[in-house]
């Protein structure tokens, strides 16, 4: 019994993680948007085309991501993870309420005060990335497809992503999603400030697991 009552709790603080780190991620992508330097990839190519078509930008994150779980089934020859698109689902309905909230916050803003929102930016998109990859649920369509390209042709984790952001960042420039110089600066800023995230997460986990063994002998 007291075990069944553990593993419940550990379930919903792992969902507990999982919700608020893509909350906090879509909040932190939206504001890449908001700050006017160039979002992210496949945010520009979202935005783009919600810009021209009647669907939001959330809602074609969700399609986008049903477009990805099939490609990455056709690159590794199995049937689609369809687990992939909880995390894009609840993502695109994030940052679509992010939009809402952040445009009413923010009129038109001096260099300035969108530098300041593009660094926040730069913390917060990967602090929730580190904090909804702890909860070790299922990853997004894009990080699947990322790794379904990886898989494919052999090659590191680094240059799959490239090559998917070069992708996304065509079709972005195709539909005039909101890029910049900044898409390219956070693309090669986000890695390292999530490994550095994760590393603290890590630690922290690792000192709570030794105190807990402390404290039972």
């Amino acid at each position: 019994m007291r075990n069944d009552r553990m593993k419940i709790i550990s379930c919903l603080k792992r969902a507990a993680a999982y919700i608020l780190g893509v909350w906090i991620l879509a909040l932190g992508q939206r504001m890449f948007v908001v700050a006017c330097f160039g979002a992210g990839s496949l945010d520009a190519f979202c935005v783009g085309l919600a810009d021209r078509t009647a669907l939001t930008a959330g809602q074609w994150v969700a399609v986008s991501a049903f477009v990805m779980m099939l490609i990455s089934a056709v690159l590794l020859r199995r049937k689609p993870d369809f687990l992939v698109l909880l995390s894009s689902y609840i993502f695109g309905l994030f940052f679509d309420f992010w939009g809402g909230i952040l445009a009413e916050m923010f009129g038109p803003m001096g260099f300035l005060m969108r530098l300041i929102v593009y660094f926040a930016a730069l913390l917060l998109a990967p602090f929730g990335t580190a904090v909804y990859f702890s909860s070790n649920f299922s990853k997004s369509a894009f990080d699947e497809f990322i790794m379904a390209v990886k898989e494919r042709f052999n090659l590191s984790v680094r240059k799959a992503k490239i090559i998917v952001d070069v992708i996304f960042c065509i079709l972005a420039f195709v539909v005039g999603g909101p890029l910049g110089p900044a898409t390219v600066i956070t693309a090669a800023l986000f890695g390292p400030i999530l490994q550095g995230f994760m590393e603290i997460h890590y630690k922290a986990r690792l000192r709570k697991k030794l105190e807990a063994s402390i404290h039972v002998k």
